[in-house]
Parts: C-alpha cells; sequence; structure tokens
C-alpha cells in the first residue's frame, strides 16, 4: 500500500518541476511495492508447488496462479490471461530481443496429482491449436513479434508420458493443417514441455542472482538471453531437460562473475 500525501501534491501544484518529482517518486514507491509483492507470491508458491503431494484440495486454478507467481517473479512482462469459456492460453511470457522485436511465448499449466501423467490426448492437442492461432491473432503479440507471432508454445505439468510427446504434437500440427488447409499457412511454432520439477529449478537458479538480475540492466538482460536459448529449438517439439537446466544455471554462473563485480548493488564476501 502507497500512501499519498495530498497535502503536499497540492502545496506543490503550482511548483511544476518538484511535483513532476514527487510523481516520479510515487510510482518508483508504488513498483517497488507491486516487486515486493510478487516476490512474497512467489516464495509461497514455490513452497506448495514443491510439495503438491501433501496439499489437499490443490485445484487447477490454484496451479496455474502459482505457476504465474513464479514467471511474474523471474520475467516482469509475463501476463495470465486465461479467461472461462474462452479458447486462450492461460498466459504469455515476452522476452525482449535484438532490434526492438520480442520473443513471446504461450503457456499453459495442466496439473496432475491424481494422474500418473498429463493425459495428451487428441481433445487436448485440438485445444493447444486454438490457443496458438488465437496468439498468433492478437494484434498485442504481431505488434511486439512484427507479425511473426508466438515464437513457442509451452505445457507445464507435473509429468508428461514422454512415449505419447511425438504423437501429441503430430496431432497438433495435423489439426492446425485441417483448420487452415485454404489458407497459405505454415506451422512453425515449436511445443515445449516442463515438468513443474525443472520450472522449480529454473527459479531456484534464478533466486541465486536475483539481485543482480532485477537491478543490473546487463544482467536481466543475459538472463532474458540464456531463458531465450532455453526455449528455443529448430524442432517441432523441445523436452526441457537437466541438461538444459545446468546449462542455464552455468550461464548464470557466468553472468554473476562477470557482471557482479561491477554491480554496485552486489557485496562479494
Amino acid at each position: 500500500v502507497i500512501e499519498i500525501d495530498f497535502y503536499n501534491l497540492l502545496h506543490l501544484s503550482k511548483d511544476t518541476e518538484n511535483l513532476k518529482k514527487e510523481f516520479i517518486r510515487l510510482i518508483e514507491d508504488s513498483l517497488r511495492s507491486l516487486d515486493d509483492r510478487i516476490n512474497l507470491l512467489s516464495i509461497g508458491a514455490r513452497n506448495r508447488l514443491g510439495n503438491l503431494d501433501k496439499i489437499e484440495k490443490y485445484t487447477p486454478k490454484n496451479f496455474e496462479r502459482d505457476v504465474f507467481y513464479l514467471l511474474k517473479r523471474m520475467l516482469p512482462f509475463t501476463e495470465r490471461w486465461g479467461r472461462e469459456g474462452k479458447r486462450e492460453a492461460d498466459g504469455i511470457i515476452v522476452l525482449a530481443t535484438k532490434d526492438d522485436n520480442y520473443f513471446v511465448i504461450s503457456y499453459d499449466p495442466k496439473l496432475t496429482i491424481k494422474k500418473k501423467y498429463y493425459k495428451l490426448s487428441s481433445q487436448e492437442s485440438s485445444k493447444a491449436v486454438f490457443y496458438i492461432l488465437d496468439e498468433n491473432e492478437n494484434t498485442e503479440i504481431n505488434s511486439l513479434t512484427k507479425n511473426k507471432g508466438i515464437s513457442a508454445h509451452l505445457i507445464i505439468s507435473t509429468k508428461f508420458d514422454l512415449k505419447n510427446i511425438e504423437n501429441f504434437v503430430k496431432n497438433i500440427r495435423a489439426w492446425y493443417n485441417l483448420i487452415k488447409k485454404h489458407k497459405e499457412s505454415k506451422f512453425n511454432v515449436p511445443v515445449l514441455f516442463l515438468e513443474i520439477d525443472k520450472l522449480l529449478r529454473i527459479y531456484d537458479i534464478y533466486k541465486e542472482a536475483a539481485l543482480l538480475i532485477k537491478g543490473h540492466p546487463e544482467a536481466h538482460e543475459e538472463f532474458e538471453k540464456a531463458l531465450i536459448e532455453l526455449f528455443s529449438t529448430d524442432e517441432k517439439y523441445k523436452i526441457i531437460n537437466n541438461k538444459d537446466l545446468e546449462l542455464l544455471r552455468e550461464r548464470v554462473i557466468s553472468i554473476k562473475n562477470r557482471i557482479g563485480y561491477k554491480s554496485p548493488l552486489i557485496k562479494r564476501t
């Protein structure tokens, strides 16, 4: 909660320069307050997601919310917009690239606690297609990507049946071709699969250098580059694995070693 001293603002109303400074201060305080809140929410989410088998009455909506908190903490330009009854992904992740362009990922959390795996059914593949089509027709996304659409579609779940992934992706492409059969369009959106323990690992890696990444523009840029590499593939799909995460951690350690020395925010002991 940000306290606003309206008496002070009224007193400064004729002092344009100081009034401007006061508004800037209020905005900065508001942003810090929001960042602190997201940080606290992400800590709670990390605890719940790491103990799913011990929580009673944990719903898919709870899962979607907690995944969002982790993503939002690491990547401020993560937005959640999945609406009830709408064929749209739960949200998007926006990462900056060169030349004022953006790497945009749609993401969709799928909770499975009682079931062994997230069911990669034909129905789910058709949903994924509509999510991808919806995001690729989104005006804001096309503005960010210079009409290239999303760079990938990310499915996050507790566990995947790895044997069925290739067939699931084939079904997505088949559905897409069926829907777009009368239009010149090439399906070029890879599907990413991220199990929840891997997401928690990404979050933990981020936390190792969170102060530096949040406070130093170069470190933040390097971290986003590392994530773009993690979420990029020339193949039709990618299962993010432990080797990928080790490479990510090496990149973060490199960022700490290279930029940390220069950052006034980091004190080395």
